[in-house]
């Protein structure tokens, strides 16, 4: 009896094991695109600021072993100019540009630049998505788990 019973729940697992994965694998998604969207915002309280770039920095980090570049801007916040490292999105600068940015009124020595193009984030999120449930759908039919052998509960039987 506790054979057969430890069977069927077996089987009953595998059964539904691709709904599981897939759900898995969609709240996994959901939380990377909406992390990715949340990091790509400015915060609320920050004030929009014009900042121009005025030095690229580049080299060469030992321990990390790769190459870096700090860019540094120029901008006026409270009646001061602030010299600062830009953080954030700093895709395609040059010397001279003018980028919106961010500050906090509580730290505005420090400066930000939220992601511009946000609807890549959410692209990303979806495709990714959908090639990880396709390939797993894959694994499991090959493995013969989805599709086989399925066990439907009694009060579910036709």
């Amino acid at each position: 009896m506790g054979a057969k019973f430890i069977m069927k729940l077996s089987t009953y697992i595998k059964s539904n094991s691709i709904k599981t994965i897939s759900i898995l694998v969609l709240c996994l998604t959901l939380f990377v695109v909406l992390f990715g969207v949340g990091c790509s915002t400015k915060k609320d309280g920050d004030i929009e600021v014009q900042a121009t770039v005025t030095n690229i920095e580049r080299g060469y980090d030992k321990f990390e072993r790769k190459k870096y570049e700090r860019h540094f801007v120029t901008y006026t916040a409270n009646g001061k100019t602030y010299t600062s490292i830009l953080n954030g999105d700093v895709s395609d600068l040059k010397i001279g540009d003018i980028i919106t940015a961010y500050y906090s009124p509580e730290k505005p020595e420090k400066i930000s630049r939220p992601i511009q193009n946000q609807s890549y984030v959410v692209i990303i999120g979806i495709a990714s998505f959908l090639i990880i449930d396709f390939i797993i759908t894959v694994i499991l039919r090959k493995k013969g788990i989805l599709n086989k052998h399925r066990y439907i509960p009694k009060k579910y039987r036709l």
